[in-house]
């Protein structure tokens, strides 16, 4: 293939992309030079070129992106700091921004025979000009901590259709887990795929991956609601030019708050915009309310007959080796349980009429092994896109983040989950 590239490369007297494309994934300037002199990549200069050509393109035609259709998916915005710390002889280079992503739960492969989108390639005297892609800044107006509005504070329940979808996939996430349980108890080769392995013997083809693009970044403190609210602004035009009437915003814990106080500061908000907590960081907090409850049970020197670190793993740090450590510990305490039990109805059965005969048998009962189920079920809604299911599991985790004095995740997440329910 190489050769052929570097036999049209000759005749047409320009790079074909794979020959940019070598120069892309190599970046050295005198490998590239090197294999230059062969004809197996174009030179240095056009890797310059190329690359300025694809930032003018990507910050001018927004469709290059990748991310242009609503229809062939659902489109959600992340929001995430970006830091960057870079050493040099004259000084510490620092750059603390917030970066928004664009994704795209794709529903089927791409096709082979879609029109392959093209960049335009800049002339020499193009490549000085500074490619312009800032973000317009939004100020928000307003006090640091408004007031929650009065309608925010009802609870609403969600459609007969989401709450009966919700039963169906709970019933499944629980003969799933117990079979998954069931399996690695009984059979040590049992590989932790095991739901891809599943997936494959009930014939059902792999989904497509989710489509993910870059916006420019925005050069200013995350927190500051300023930021956040140029963000919601980019990323309701972003979501608006693919014709998607509401959009999905994530975010974490720090910048989810500010981004509700915007919310609740500009009501116009409130009817096309759907804030969600990040998963990632709402299950880590799950397993330090997990550990704060657990403490001094004698679980911390369990975990250190076998694990590093487990002070950190207790405080919910150290993921996702945290979760799979404590579903090690449960899958132990159920070995002699599980043989009883044909479904998980009988093995919850079992323990709670076990657990009343003694105190330590309840605690690790509701403090471990019910958390633990909880954790499963709540990353099987988060690999599988199931929002119900997604509920369902944060309704089952509010009461650990109040008991264990998580009172942020407590607050947002019940809030989160109302929004997520009545959207």
């Amino acid at each position: 293939m190489i050769i052929g590239n570097m036999v049209t490369a000759a005749i047409n007297k320009r790079p074909t992309p794979l020959l940019v494309d070598l120069d892309v994934k190599i970046r050295q300037r005198d490998l590239i030079e090197t294999l230059y002199d062969f004809g197996v990549t174009c030179s240095y200069d056009e890797y310059l070129r190329f690359i300025a050509s694809a930032a003018s393109s990507a910050a001018t035609d927004k469709g290059l992106r990748g991310i242009s259709d609503h229809s062939s998916g659902l489109i959600q915005v992340i929001a995430d700091n970006f830091d960057t710390d870079i050493s040099s002889q004259n000084r510490l280079q620092s750059t603390h921004s917030l970066a928004v992503l664009t994704t795209q739960k794709n529903k089927s492969t791409p096709d082979d025979s879609d029109p392959v989108q093209t960049i335009r390639r800049l002339r020499e005297e193009e490549m000085k000009t500074e490619v312009e892609a800032d973000v317009p800044i939004v100020h928000f107006q307003g006090p640091k901590k408004p007031a929650m509005p009065q309608m925010n504070a009802k609870r609403v329940v969600p459609p007969l259709r989401v709450l009966a979808q919700q039963r169906i996939l709970v019933q499944r996430a629980n003969q799933l887990d117990f079979k998954f349980l069931e399996c690695v108890i009984n059979d040590p080769k049992v590989p932790e795929c095991f739901n891809t392995k599943m997936s494959r013997e009930e014939n059902h083809s792999l989904k497509p991956g989710t489509s993910v693009a870059y916006t420019p970044l925005i050069d200013m403190v995350p927190s500051d609601p300023t930021t956040i609210m140029t963000a919601m602004f980019e990323a309701r035009q972003i979501t608006k030019q693919t014709g998607q009437s509401i959009t999905v915003c994530t975010a974490y814990q720090q910048l989810y708050r500010v981004a509700v106080n915007v919310v609740w500061m500009y009501p116009e908000f409130s009817d096309d915009f759907v804030l969600g907590l990040g998963g990632m960081h709402t299950l880590m907090s799950f397993v330090g309310s997990v550990g704060t409850l657990m403490g001094n049970s004698g679980l911390e020197e369990v975990l250190k007959a076998a694990f590093g670190g487990v002070t950190r793993m207790l405080t919910g740090k150290n993921f996702p080796q945290n979760t799979r450590a404590l579903r090690m510990v449960v899958e132990e305490l159920l070995r002699p349980i599980i043989a009883k039990a044909e479904t998980h109805d009988d093995l919850m059965s079992t323990l709670e009429k076990e657990a009343p005969k003694s105190r330590t048998a309840k605690l690790w009962l509701d403090n471990l092994i019910k958390p633990v189920l909880i954790m499963m079920m709540y990353l099987r809604a988060e690999r599988e896109a199931e929002w119900s299911l997604y509920l369902w599991a944060v309704e089952q985790m509010i009461p650990y983040f109040f008991a264990a004095g998580h009172v942020n995740y407590a607050r947002y997440g019940l809030l989160s989950a109302l929004n997520a329910s009545t959207s």
